[in-house]
C-alpha cells in the first residue's frame, strides 16, 4: 500500500502555513489537522459481506415497514430513545451480548414509518445500503439508534446525513452461529470459537451504510439558489447520497474516512457535480456558512467538523482561509479540467477527480488564484 501523503512536498505545506503565522504549536495543529492520510488500496470491489443481509431486509419490505424489520432484527430497535440508556444493563447486555430483551414490544414512535425506505445502490467500490427518512424527526431517531447508543442526544440542524461503518449486527452474529450449529461442532463451545473465528475478522459482522434526511441540504434554503422547494429538496437528497457515497469510495479505495474538512469538501465536490451538473465554489461556501466570508455564519456546517478536536481558535482561523482559498481553486481545477466547455458533463470522469482531490492537502490546493 502506498501512502498518499509520500506525493505531497511537506516543505510546501509548511511554507503555505507560515503565510499566516510564525507560531510553531499553531503551524504543527494545522498541519497535523490537514495531514493527508489517505492509502490507496488496490482491492477487487465486489460487494462486501453485510450487502447480502440488507438484501434480505430489502425483499422484506413488501410486507413490512423498515422499522418493524429493524425491530426484529437490529437489537438496538428493542430499546427506547431515553437519558442514560446506554448505561442499562440490559442494554449494555443487548450490544455487547446480542441478549434481546423479552418484555419490550417496539418501543419506537416513528412519526411517518411508511416513508422510511431503503435502497442498496451500486457505487464504483460496491454497493452500500441507504436508508431514506423524510420526516426530520424520524431521521434523528435514526442516527440516535444507530450511532448514539439510544441516547436522545441533540443532531444539529445543518446535519441531513450519517455515513454509519463498524456497526456490530447481531443478526448476522447470530445466523454465523446457527450456520455452526447445524455442522455439529462439538469440540468446543461456541463462546471459544466466537472470539477465535469470528470477532477478529470484522467483515463477517460490522455492517457500512448511509442515513438520509430530507430537509434542505446544510440546512440553505431554496431561496439562495434562485430555485423552486420541490427541486431543491430533490437537490438535497441527491447531494447527501453523492457525498456520503464519496466517503465510502474514498474508504475502500483509499482505507481512510475522517470528519474534516478535506474529506468534507472532497464529498461536497461530489454531490455538487450529480446535483446541478458542475462545480459552483458559491453553493460550497453557503453549505459551509461562508458566503459573507470572512465573517462564518454559526448554522453552517464548518464549525461542525471541530467539536471533537482539541485544536485552538488560532488555528481554526488558519484552516479557515485555506478551506475558503481551496473551493476557490478547486472550481479553476474543475473547469481547466474540462478545458472550459463540456462543463455540464456530470458522469465522465467524477471519480478521476476526485482520486486527483484525494492527492491533495488543503496546503497544496492554495494555489495562486
Amino acid at each position: 500500500m502506498v501512502n498518499m501523503i509520500e506525493n505531497i512536498d511537506y516543505l510546501k505545506r509548511l511554507e503555505v502555513v507560515r503565510n499566516f503565522t510564525n507560531d510553531e504549536k499553531i503551524i504543527n495543529e494545522v498541519l497535523l489537522y490537514n495531514e493527508n492520510k489517505f492509502v490507496k488500496n488496490n482491492y477487487d470491489f465486489t460487494d462486501e459481506l453485510f450487502v447480502e443481509e440488507w438484501k434480505c431486509y430489502l425483499e422484506e419490505l413488501s410486507e413490512y415497514s423498515l422499522v418493524e424489520i429493524f425491530h426484529k432484527y437490529i437489537i438496538q430497535f428493542c430499546f427506547p430513545v431515553k437519558e442514560n440508556i446506554s448505561g442499562e444493563f440490559d442494554y449494555i447486555n443487548a450490544v455487547r451480548n446480542g441478549k434481546k430483551p423479552v418484555f419490550l414490544q417496539n418501543p419506537h414512535c416513528f412519526n411517518s414509518p411508511e416513508n422510511i425506505n431503503l435502497e442498496i445502490i451500486k457505487t464504483p467500490v460496491g454497493s452500500i445500503p441507504v436508508i431514506f427518512c423524510k420526516d426530520r424527526d424520524d431521521f434523528e431517531n435514526m442516527l440516535r439508534i444507530f450511532v448514539y447508543k439510544n441516547e436522545p442526544i441533540k443532531i444539529p440542524n445543518s446535519q441531513g446525513a450519517c455515513f454509519v461503518k463498524g456497526f456490530n449486527n447481531w443478526s448476522r452474529i447470530e445466523k454465523l452461529k446457527n450456520k455452526w450449529l447445524e455442522k455439529g461442532n462439538l469440540e468446543e463451545n461456541w463462546q471459544s470459537y466466537f472470539s477465535k473465528n469470528i470477532i477478529p475478522f470484522k467483515e463477517l459482522y460490522q455492517d457500512k451504510f448511509i442515513i438520509l434526511s430530507n430537509s434542505h441540504y446544510s440546512g440553505v434554503s431554496a431561496l439562495n439558489f434562485d430555485i423552486n422547494e420541490d427541486e431543491w429538496l430533490e437537490k438535497s437528497y441527491i447531494i447527501r447520497r453523492e457525498h456520503e457515497i464519496c466517503h465510502y469510495y474514498t474508504l475502500r479505495k483509499f482505507n481512510y474516512i475522517a470528519n474534516n474538512m478535506l474529506d468534507e469538501i472532497i464529498a461536497d465536490f461530489s454531490g455538487i457535480i450529480e446535483a446541478f451538473g458542475c462545480y459552483n465554489k458559491e453553493k460550497m461556501f453557503y453549505f459551509l456558512g461562508f458566503e459573507n466570508f470572512p465573517e462564518i455564519r454559526n448554522t453552517g456546517r464548518f464549525y461542525n467538523y471541530f467539536q471533537n478536536n482539541k485544536i485552538s481558535s488560532e488555528a481554526v482561523e488558519i484552516i479557515k482561509e485555506l478551506v475558503y482559498n481551496s473551493i476557490i481553486y478547486i472550481e479553476s481545477f474543475y473547469i481547466n479540467f474540462h478545458n472550459n466547455d463540456d462543463i455540464n458533463c456530470k458522469f465522465k470522469d467524477k471519480y478521476e477527480l476526485i482520486d486527483i482531490l484525494c492527492n491533495e492537502t488543503l496546503e497544496s490546493l492554495n494555489k495562486d488564484i
